[in-house]
């Protein structure tokens, strides 16, 4: 049943091109600023609060749907809260937007694009070396935290549990609380160290897991930092090399970690319909 929800949930958002729209989260941050202000003096409180009463009205929906029309609403209800957890924007499309902007010679159309999509990566990027490594950063870090690990509690968990994480990170990009940042940080270690385990079965293993042992314990780096270091390592270069190759390598680059990360997600995919069949 999980797996028919995540490829139903997968086909709408990828074969449709269906997603939300980051004006559907606004509800959450108007809540969570009326809940914020009442309770200023408790701050996790007000956290807890801000991330948990959404559940609840969720959680009786589900209960309530599970048994209809033979458990078709249900299923569906599940892939419609999978979905909302989801991205905002279809992130392979976005970057092959940019890439194509950048080899028809639109510098400037390419630079607004990726200031766009990966806005919080965009500050330092004053030349088209900086600019590649930093939408690989942004690219991979939303990736990441917008689907990856969305997917993986889903899988684990349930719906309630992506809905949670993705409830969590919005919490922890708006209000900037360090509680928050600190248990975000906790529910993507797992994920992150499987991933990073996954980029190097699937690109190249000798330093993909030479650069995954590395770092594997250090709970000091930040995640995106050692996602950044683990898939490159995984194409097989390290971060000078993509600063100093030229714009159509650095593409080629880029093209690389989104095929490294599309295999993950299939490797993942053949994970879970085994562990479904047995």
């Amino acid at each position: 049943m999980t797996l028919l929800i995540f490829l139903l949930a997968v086909g709408v958002y990828k074969l449709l091109g269906w997603h939300f729209k980051p004006s559907h989260d606004q509800w959450f941050f108007t809540f969570g600023d009326w809940l914020g202000q009442w309770l200023q003096d408790l701050p996790r409180l007000s956290m807890l609060l801000v991330l948990l009463i959404p559940l609840c009205p969720v959680a009786a929906l589900l209960a309530v749907t599970s048994d209809w029309l033979f458990g078709l609403v249900g299923l569906l209800l599940q892939a419609i809260i999978l979905v909302y957890a989801l991205a905002r924007a279809n992130l392979f499309e976005q970057l092959q937007t940019y890439l194509g902007y950048w080899r028809s010679g639109n510098q400037q159309s390419a630079f607004h694009h990726a200031e766009k999509i990966f806005s919080e990566n965009q500050a330092a990027a004053d030349d088209s070396s900086s600019l590649h490594a930093q939408v690989c950063r942004g690219f991979l870090k939303q990736w990441f935290e917008q689907v990856f690990v969305i997917v993986f509690w889903f899988l684990l968990a349930g719906p309630l549990a992506a809905l949670f994480v993705r409830l969590l990170s919005l919490y922890e990009q708006h209000s900037k609380v360090i509680d928050a940042s600190q248990l975000l940080y906790v529910l993507e270690w797992l994920p992150l160290r499987l991933l990073g385990l996954t980029f190097a079965i699937v690109g190249n293993f000798a330093l993909g897991f030479k650069a995954w042992l590395a770092v594997f314990s250090d709970w000091a780096k930040p995640s995106c930092a050692v996602l950044f270091d683990w898939c490159l390592a995984s194409i097989g270069i390290n971060e000078q090399a993509l600063v100093d190759s030229s714009d159509e390598q650095q593409a080629e680059h880029l093209e690389a970690v989104q095929s490294l990360l599309v295999r993950s997600l299939v490797v993942w995919m053949i994970v879970v319909a085994l562990l479904t069949i047995f």
